[in-house]
């Protein structure tokens, strides 16, 4: 059960931390998912050695740029004497160079299976280019490129529709057509992606990138950013067009280019299903236990 707080908006995180501490049973293994919940599990007094912290993306990209407490807190949890997993090879290699730290790298998966089962192309009959995304209302993962480079394709694909994908409300300006959708499971989502004609992705800084995989587990050609985690799978020109990020006119391009070539899009779906099929969630288990759970119980 929760612990509620009177003033949730007043003490923000402190909230936070009264309404989850008592969750925690004192269990042989903590997985944590974000600096914020490792220090719930210090106040619940779980030791060290029995925590390991899962580092999705680095923080001081999303954080302000400038002196805060939560810079310091998640500089201090990296720091900290404790089992470092990180999402992709990238952001590896990225925090050692940046904070001289190390960590174990375990790519994101999929359940292949059930995009396999999702599969059957379901584009609905009208005339309409669909050109998928997931919409967000962070700056940093960059919908209003997205927006802009819509706003440029369309003078050359007449029939362009933007088909927004978003768990939160989004509020918006713009001349494109457009539809909104907000899947409840994943079955839906897969649905969604399989009615798309293209999937855009234009992050400006990702620690692994999951929509793209999952558009190419769902045979849809991909554009997408040179976001940083991606770069464990995304191939320009074999499963994928990558473009810099923050430029909707080479995002505009790249649309463009998958829409008039049908040979490179057909190319860039095949591609882009087996390159999904090598980052399977069952693999993403099976890493997780040989290096880091089996490791430890052996101890």
């Amino acid at each position: 059960k929760f612990l509620k707080t009177k003033y949730p908006k007043l003490f923000g995180y402190l909230s936070y931390i009264f309404n989850f501490i008592n969750c925690i049973d004192k269990n042989d293994l903590l997985f944590v998912t974000s600096w914020q919940a490792f220090f719930i599990t210090i106040l619940n007094f779980h030791p060290y050695n029995k925590t390991i912290l899962l580092i999705q993306h680095d923080d001081d990209i999303i954080l302000a740029k400038i002196f805060s407490l939560k810079r310091i807190l998640f500089r201090v949890i990296y720091r900290l004497p404790i089992r470092k997993v990180t999402v992709s090879y990238w952001l590896k290699l990225y925090l050692e160079k940046k904070y001289k730290i190390d960590s174990i790298a375990i790519s994101n998966g999929i359940d292949f299976s059930t995009f396999l089962m999702q599969n059957i192309k379901s584009k609905n009959t009208s005339s309409s280019y669909d050109v998928m995304c997931i919409g967000r209302n962070v700056d940093w993962k960059g919908f209003d490129d997205f927006l802009a480079a819509c706003e440029l394709a369309i003078k050359r694909i007449p029939n362009l529709r933007m088909h927004i994908v978003s768990s939160e409300p989004i509020s918006f300006k713009t001349s494109v057509p457009f539809i909104i959708s907000r899947p409840q499971n994943d079955k839906e989502l897969f649905k969604l992606y399989s009615s798309a004609d293209c999937f855009v992705f234009s992050s400006w800084i990702e620690g692994f990138g999951l929509p793209p995989l999952e558009a190419m587990a769902s045979g849809l050609p991909v554009v997408c950013t040179k976001c940083g985690g991606i770069n464990d799978f995304a191939k320009s020109g074999i499963n994928c067009i990558l473009v810099d990020i923050k430029t909707p006119s080479q995002i505009s391009d790249a649309i463009f280019l998958i829409y008039s070539d049908l040979e490179l899009a057909k190319k860039l779906k095949q591609n882009g299903i087996e390159t999904a099929k090598e980052f399977t969630i069952l693999s993403t288990i099976q890493k997780f236990d040989k290096l880091v759970l089996k490791p430890y119980f052996l101890k």
